[in-house]
This record gives C-alpha cells, structure tokens and sequence, in this order.
C-alpha cells in the first residue's frame, strides 16, 4: 500500500517519499511514461490548483494568504508574502481598496474607445451598404442607357452590344464583390469588438475580490482590440459609368462610318455633388432634390459642382457650354492634384456669374471683375497647354470674356456649377474632320 500516494499524468499513482528518489526525467514504474512534467512532484507541498469560486475571501494559491496589494507593474493581485519574493522585487504596489476604483476607471475608458471604434465600423458598413445599393443600381440604369441606344441602331451592332454590355456586368460583379468582401471583413471585426466588449461589461460586473484576477487578461485582449483599423471607402469602388457610356456613339461610329454627334466633354456622376442631376447622355448637369448617394472620395460635397470624367495634360481642347440665364454658374479648370479635396483654395481657374455679374478667380482671393455688358449664353472654353492659356469666349461672335495665363504643369479637369436652378449643357461638336484619337 502506497504511502501519501501522488497521481501521475499517466494515471498511474506513487507514493511521495519514492518519487524523491527518482531522478531527472524519471519514468513512471508501471508504464515507462515520463512523469517529468507532474506539477505535484516539482513543487512537493505547494497547492497548484486553486478555485475561485469556492470563496468570496480569496486566497493566495501559493501562500494561502489574503490577496491584499496589487502589484502595479505585473497588473495583477498579490499577498503580502508575494510582495518579498524575487518575482516582485523593485516593484510598486497598491492597496486592494485602493487599486480597484483606478483599475474598473481604466476598464470603462477602454470600452468607451471600443465602443466608438464600433460606432466607427458600423458607420462604414452603411456607407459600404449604400455604396453595393448604388453600384447595382448603377449597372441597371447603365444597362438600359446601354440598351435604348443600341435599339436606335441596325441589327449587324448586336455583336458590339453583347461586347460592352459583358464589360459592365464584370465590373459590376467585380466591384460588387469588392464590396461584399470589404463588409465581410468589417462584420469579421464587428463580431470580434462585440465580443470584447461584451467580456469588459461582464469583468466589470464582477465583484472586487474577483475583478482584478480577470482584470489583465480582458484588458490586455481588449486593447488588442483596438489594433482593428477602421477603413475608409476608398476611391474608384464606384461603377465607371462613364466610362461605359461616354461618348459611346462616337465609338461606334468610328466602326460603322456613319456621322454621329460627340460631345468633348462629358460629365462623371461619381463626382456629383448630392444636389445635382446628370442627364443619361451625361452632357447636361441641374439642381434637383439631395440624394441618398454613397460619400466616395471623388465626390463634391462643399460646392454644387461636377467634373468631366476625362482630364488632358497636352494640347488644345476646346468645348461650349450653353447656359439659359445669368443668375448664376460657374464653368473652369481645376487641377487634379485638389479635386477631391473639399474647399479648394488655389489650383483653379474659373468664371463666376451671380445675378448678372461677371468674375474670374485665378486661386481664392484673386478676382477680377469682368466687363460684360451682354448676356452670355453660350460659353466656348479653349484651354492650350502649349501656349498655357485658359480662354472664354462668345460661343457666337468668338469674342473674349476672359483669358487666364498659366504654366499649367499637371492634368486639368473642367469642371462645373450651378444654382437657382440653371441648367448647363455641353453642345456636341461636328464631326466632320474630327480625328478619331479616343477609344
């Protein structure tokens, strides 16, 4: 019969008093198992198990002493034996009584920045929501843009429909999909806040002699946490509309050799600000009611404005703009590297009318007043990068408005605004004699 019998890890059992005799890396006598990693014979007399549950007045596991101080650099609860030996040597330390208020204090401004990194990543996930609604109905009205102009055409295009129209569904899968995986991944990290957060309410609920035990692990994973980046939109996660329908009876027309109008500039719906319309052709651009669209990057949000879809960094360009009265509008250029960017301070060049008078801005704070004593209504805009200047004229007469002049060094945008419910339209060009140089 064993004397004070120990359990082994193989099951079988020993008596105390033979176990020390053992050596290192010592076999269990019945099976030839090693029993090296037995806590009960590294530590002999010392309790290694010790539950929490079993009393509200906890004890420490290896002294069996009250845990009374907490050891402020190891984050953790402590008795006044612990506070001598080597583990805790030149370490600060706090009364129980006085260390819980601090530590539940830190807890609660820990949930605090989780729960408005989750109010951040909730945000996010109805902007990519609204992104997914707007990009599938962007396809279905593209679709049908698509559709009715191919309808106008002889039966032989069928081939050149099938071909655009397959473009457009892959881009619409690819950036749906784009989408779908960007929100599985923010749902991922909601799930995962959700139950950091719910672990941090549950700790905090705990009563003080069982708080500070738990205290370190919660908030160590709770500041891991906080490692979750909350990601932004991100630009050109919209359908390029424009790209499928811009210009798209030109293209074809270069095939079939048959006149079409073309419009040299054509507006970008993706850049619209909220209160404004773009016609299917995407030539004409007017005020309408705020709409619920996604807040992509390229979007205007501090004017009532809309950019073209294409930029030039070389050459001439030139387009007219019919606008119906003076109440007011604003038609230029604005460099690529500030679009996008909220209020724009320098970088542009541009015309304001507002009720009848004229103004050109070369940057803010630089206005001119111009003398315009008849009424424009139609805008020729001639921008040349060789000569660096930026013209207006009398679409009719030719006669100069005003002309900037400028080193233009980056790519340029026209772009376009109004109020008071004034329309703007693009008028098409003639094609006779128009090089074909686009796609």
């Amino acid at each position: 019969m064993s004397k004070d019998p120990r359990s082994l890890p193989c099951k079988h059992s020993s008596c105390k008093n033979c176990q020390k005799t053992w050596k290192v890396d010592k076999l269990c006598p019945a099976c030839l198992k090693s029993s090296s990693n037995n806590p009960l014979l590294n530590q002999d007399d010392e309790i290694l198990s010790y539950s929490l549950e079993d009393s509200d007045d906890h004890l420490c596991p290896l002294h069996l002493q009250k845990l009374e101080f907490f050891c402020l650099d190891h984050e953790q609860p402590v008795c006044y034996v612990c506070k001598d030996t080597r583990a805790h040597r030149f370490h600060r330390f706090s009364s129980m009584h006085t260390a819980l208020p601090d530590l539940r204090g830190k807890m609660q401004r820990a949930l605090d920045i989780l729960r408005d990194r989750l109010k951040s990543l909730n945000k996010c996930q109805d902007q990519c929501i609204t992104a997914a609604a707007h990009i599938r109905a962007q396809a279905q009205l593209t679709e049908m843009q698509i559709q009715a102009q191919f309808r106008r055409l002889h039966k032989f295009l069928q081939d050149e429909e099938a071909t655009r129209i397959q473009a457009l569904r892959e881009e619409e899968l690819k950036k749906t999909q784009d989408m779908t995986d960007k929100m599985m991944a923010i749902m991922n990290d909601i799930t995962s806040l959700t139950e950091t957060i719910r672990a941090s309410e549950q700790q905090l609920k705990t009563n003080d002699s069982l708080f500070p035990l738990g205290y370190k692990d919660v908030i160590d994973k709770a500041y891991r946490s906080l490692l979750i980046n909350v990601p932004n939109l991100g630009a050109k996660v919209l359908l390029d509309q424009a790209k499928h329908v811009g210009n798209m009876a030109f293209h074809i027309w270069s095939k079939m050799k048959h006149v079409v109008q073309f419009s040299p500039v054509i507006l970008d719906p993706n850049t619209a600000h909220p209160q404004l319309m773009i016609s299917e052709d995407l030539c004409s651009v007017g005020q309408t009611r705020k709409l619920n669209l996604p807040q992509n990057p390229e979007r205007f949000t501090c004017y009532t404005r809309v950019q073209a879809w294409e930029g030039w960094s070389q050459g001439s360009h030139s387009w007219i703009v019919e606008v119906p009265d003076d109440s007011y509008w604003v038609i230029g250029v604005a460099s690529e590297s500030v679009l996008g960017k909220g209020t724009i301070l320098k970088g542009f060049w541009e015309i304001v009318v507002m009720n009848g008078k004229y103004k050109a801005y070369a940057g803010l704070g630089s206005c001119n007043e111009l003398n315009v004593k008849k009424k424009v209504e139609k805008v020729r805009v001639k921008l040349n990068f060789d000569t660096g200047r930026l013209s207006f004229y009398y679409a009719g007469t030719r006669k100069l408005i005003h002309r900037f002049t400028y080193n233009f060094n980056e790519k340029l945008f026209p772009y376009f605004e109004t109020h008071s419910n004034v329309k703007l339209n693009i008028l098409p060009v003639s094609t006779i004699d128009l090089k074909i140089t686009r796609q």
